[in-house]
This record gives C-alpha cells, structure tokens and sequence, in this order.
C-alpha cells in the first residue's frame, strides 16, 4: 500500500544530522593590511575634520574586522564631533568591549563615554 513504510526502512521525513565545524578565530587587526590603511584614513579624516568621512571609513573598516577598538574610537570621536552624543557614547561603550584595558585606546573611549 501507498504510504505505508516497510518495516526496517527510516521515515523520509527525518533529515541527517548536519556536522557543525569549528570556526577559525579571527586574525588580530595587525595581521590585516588593509585595516591598518583603513585605519589611517579614518584617523586622518578625524583629523582633518571630516567626520562624516571619517564615520565612513571607520564603518568600512568595521565591516572587515568588528572587533577593533580603534575604528569604534573614530566613530565615537566624529560623533561627538557632530554634537550627536548618544551615537558617540554607543560606539565608545562598543569600542570598549574589545580594547585592551592597558591600550591608549581604552582610556580614550572611556572619556568618551564619561
């Protein structure tokens, strides 16, 4: 009979089971080139005053490396530059969870944030 199943045989409704391989840990922003450069335009553009160009290369950069504290300062600091305080303390309290407590960096997004 159709829709019966015979015995022994598993269900056609039971799909395999999926492997789950481990993911690589992610390289430090050192190791990547073109972070750095991304890195430095954004801290120049800062710099020169041009914060929403500024705001652009750090989101570049964020979307390659996310974890680097840096680019959260830049965001942070063109920010509050653009007297937009609550962007600013949001991307400085994210740039904190990746800074390294003894860094530079950390204590200027702690101002930031304070």
């Amino acid at each position: 009979e159709k829709g019966r199943e015979e015995e022994g045989s598993k269900p056609e409704s039971v799909a395999p089971i999926a492997l789950v391989h481990p993911v690589a840990p992610e390289k430090p922003s050192a190791a990547i080139p073109l972070v750095e450069s991304i890195i430095g335009q954004a801290q120049r553009a800062l710099g020169d005053n041009h914060f929403a160009q500024a705001v652009n290369f750090a989101e570049r950069g964020l979307r390659i490396n996310r974890k680097e504290p840096r680019l959260y300062w830049v965001l942070a600091s063109a920010y509050n530059k653009l007297a937009n305080k609550k962007q600013s303390v949001y991307f400085a309290r994210q740039g904190l969870r990746y800074a390294n407590r003894d860094d530079k960096t950390y204590e200027l997004l702690k101002q930031l944030v304070d």
